[in-house]
């Protein structure tokens, strides 16, 4: 009896490291197999994945659900991180807690009743209140361009080697560089329409103009 006791405690001392050390997917190789509803656990390695047109990254310590259907995809962030990448010429829709996102690379994050969601596009970061059932009740709030310290910040937590997190800095900075200046561009560009036309309105007009790119530069690079 002792013998069997001591070979069970192994046994399940044995799994547990295994389910600690592996990522984990119910059913097993579900998106290999093609099999509608996959679970994937990740442990301490970051996994990563292709399938149907969506390139997945899943960081350590993340639990992600996914379904689909020939018109449709579902991705569920239940705790953690994700990265996802869909390829432009995917036509179904795709849907993140629910939502339907507008651009096609994003970091997600899950923290408690909240899903933080980064358009690797746009630079914009929002926060949507989850509901019961790891879906989103569209209650949002809607996030400025985020700042350089913000960028980082959020977008570190999503690799597991620096050299990887150093390569995304290397290739998305210059694009975040860019969107700045587009949206520096605009908020110049509306400012101007409402310049009034006499010149103390437009001195006056062209203070405030200056004033607010000002904040806007502070408010990207030194928040």
């Amino acid at each position: 009896m002792r013998a069997a006791a001591l070979f069970q405690l192994l046994f399940l001392f044995t799994f547990s490291k295994i389910w600690a050390q592996s990522t984990i997917q119910v059913p097993e190789d579900c998106l290999a197999r093609d099999v509608s509803p996959c679970l994937i656990r990740t442990s301490d390695q970051v996994y990563r994945t292709h399938h149907r047109g969506i390139a997945m990254s899943i960081p350590s310590q993340s639990i992600v659900r996914v379904s689909w259907t020939e018109n449709s995809y579902d991705i569920i962030v239940l705790d953690g991180r994700l990265q996802v990448d869909i390829q432009p010429s995917r036509a179904t829709v795709v849907r993140f807690n629910g939502l339907e996102l507008p651009d096609r690379r994003y970091m997600l994050r899950r923290h408690y009743d909240q899903l933080l969601v980064l358009s690797l596009q746009k630079f914009v970061l929002n926060v949507h209140k989850v509901a019961e059932g790891g879906l989103s009740d569209f209650v949002s709030f809607k996030g400025d361009f985020v700042n350089k310290k913000d960028f980082v910040d959020f977008t570190r937590h999503f690799f597991d080697e620096g050299h990887e997190y150093r390569r995304f800095l290397t290739s998305y900075s210059p694009k975040w560089r860019a969107e700045f200046k587009r949206q520096n561009s605009i908020q110049t560009k509306v400012l101007t329409r409402s310049i009034a036309s006499t010149p103390e309105d437009f001195d006056r007009e062209s203070e405030e103009s200056k004033k607010v790119r000002e904040q806007f530069f502070y408010r990207t690079f030194h928040r």
